[in-house]
């Protein structure tokens, strides 16, 4: 028993040290997917465009960054095309592609339109309300909590799904849907842009849990040993408070610590 105890423990400490030998970095640039979505990104400036400039700094990788709508990157992904982006969730169906990295946490508030007058309290009273018609962004996903529910909008026709953040509220302004799912960081830049800011009423939706949110890298450009380098180069920076600084730069310090805490 102590014998194979030993061999285990040698092998687990030879497969550390054969990861800790691995390149961090293909050999070419990253390619890196960027998408409008409030604080996290916006006309070339946000928290992941700040993580990617400290990611790259840190591990002597270089980077080529585009923006894309959400659904295309997660296409360019599973094909290949793309090696990683930021600001992600996990799915089963994601996971086949993509190793996920994470290093925050959120929560989706409801954003309701005034005129609808009905009372929601939670999730279930939203999908029971045939009055009510929802947008989404297409190819984003919202947390295990939040898809199923959004997968019964889209069943009951009451889903409306759109290329990006900037049609979502553009659409949502001129009553083309009645509610969508959203961020602080994201609704508060985008509601004072469609004048919606006493067209809407925000609904905390307490009874979720938060959702994790991830640095999504292509299965196809790094092992699984380079992937938890990256979640060690995350867990260094968090460590250190650079994340901290990242998030308090853009949305002060009490939203950047609860983002952070999990």
């Amino acid at each position: 028993m102590l014998q194979r105890i030993y061999a285990t423990m040698v092998l687990a400490s030879s497969m550390a040290a054969a990861a800790a030998d691995l390149p961090l970095c293909p050999d070419r640039p990253i390619r890196f997917a960027y998408f409008e979505m409030g604080a996290f990104y916006s006309r070339g400036v946000g928290i992941d465009k700040d993580l990617v400039d400290a990611l790259q700094q840190r591990s002597g990788c270089s980077f080529a960054a585009a923006v894309q709508p959400r659904a295309r990157t997660w296409l360019e992904l599973e094909r290949g095309n793309l090696d990683m982006t930021a600001s992600a969730l996990s799915t089963p169906e994601r996971e086949k592609f993509a190793w996920f990295t994470d290093y925050f946490v959120d929560r989706n508030s409801l954003l309701l339109r005034t005129e609808v007058s009905t009372t929601i309290q939670s999730l279930a009273d939203l999908v029971n309300d045939n009055r009510i018609r929802m947008g989404v962004v297409r190819g984003f996903a919202h947390g295990a909590e939040l898809n199923g529910y959004v997968e019964k909008l889209r069943n009951l026709g009451r889903l409306e799904e759109v290329e990006d953040q900037e049609a979502l509220y553009r659409m949502l302004s001129v009553r083309r849907f009645d509610a969508v799912f959203g961020y602080p960081y994201v609704y508060v830049q985008y509601l004072g842009k469609n004048q919606l800011a006493d067209k809407v009423r925000v609904v905390e939706l307490a009874m979720l849990s938060t959702t994790r949110n991830y640095l999504a890298l292509s299965r196809k450009a790094f092992t699984q040993a380079q992937a938890q380098r990256w979640q060690q180069l995350l867990n260094a920076m968090r460590a250190d408070g650079s994340l901290q600084a990242i998030f308090q730069k853009h949305l002060g310090a009490a939203e950047a610590r609860a983002m952070l805490k999990y």
